[in-house]
Parts: C-alpha cells; structure tokens; sequence
C-alpha cells in the first residue's frame, strides 16, 4: 500500500523513535538534510554485499533484514539504523541487506547530515549504542572461538 507522508508526520515518527527528547527545531533539521525513502514489497534492496555506503537508513515504519548465508538472519525494525556500521567503517557491505516487510519507510542520511547529527550529544549516544546492538548481533551469529575476536 502506498501512502503520501508530509514532512509534519516524518517529523513526528522520528520524534516518536528516538530514546531521547529531541527538539521540534533539531528533528526539522535533520528531516530537511535527509531523504525520505519508501521501498514497496517484501525483498526491496537496500543495500547490496560489496556496496560501499554513501549513508545509512534511519527505519522509521517496517522492517529489514540483513542477509547472512548459512545463517538467520538479523531483523531490524522501526527505530533501528541499516548500514550504518559499513558507513562509518567506510568498507565495503558484507551481506545484502532487504526490506522484509511489505511497506518499509525511511530516512536515508548521508555523510553531511550524519555530521549535523553526530555533533548533538544524545545523537552521538544513540549511534554508540546502535552500533553496540550490531556487535551484539554479529557476535550471537559466530561460534565461541570467533566471537572473542568482536
């Protein structure tokens, strides 16, 4: 189902997603210097293994995968961040990572409103802690020899 979704209701749905009190003037920013991406169907890519990310998405309705051969896979949600790992690393993906929903709604932010938002002290604390969570995941996937190396 597609639906149109104003700057007002982006606004308020990150407002709704962030741990922390952000002010109506901070969020406006950041929605003004991100892109609202909305993918449509169960198996959208997002990112493809061997990108090298040029930003990160910000899920703000549905949910993502990221595709680990072998393996399950890890599920993210609204609230969580896809791509953000590979995007401060500046490496390249490791797996492909698909929209698993049939609806997914984002904010896709770059390099420069990354920079905005990495100088706001509950930002900086969010990200730590969302990158925290992707160690986590990544660490329940190895067996005990190769997770002391995380």
């Amino acid at each position: 189902m597609f639906r149109i979704v104003g700057f007002n209701t982006i606004q308020e749905t990150l407002k709704a997603l962030l741990p922390f009190n952000a002010s109506n003037l901070l969020l406006e920013e950041i929605v003004m210097q991100s892109s609202f991406i909305q993918f449509h169907g169960v198996g959208e890519c997002l990112f493809k293994k061997g990108d090298f990310p040029l930003g990160f998405y910000f899920i703000l309705h549905g949910k993502a995968e990221i595709l680990i051969p072998g393996t399950e896979s890890i599920k993210l949600v609204s609230g969580q961040m896809v791509g953000l790992d590979a995007f401060l690393e500046e490496e390249k993906l490791l797996f492909d990572v698909i929209s698993s929903s049939p609806h997914l709604e984002s904010i896709f932010i770059d390099r420069r409103c990354y920079e905005f938002m990495i100088n706001q002290a509950p930002f900086k604390k969010f990200i730590d802690q969302s990158l925290l969570r992707y160690i986590g995941a990544y660490r329940q996937l190895l067996v005990p020899s190769q997770s002391m190396f995380l």
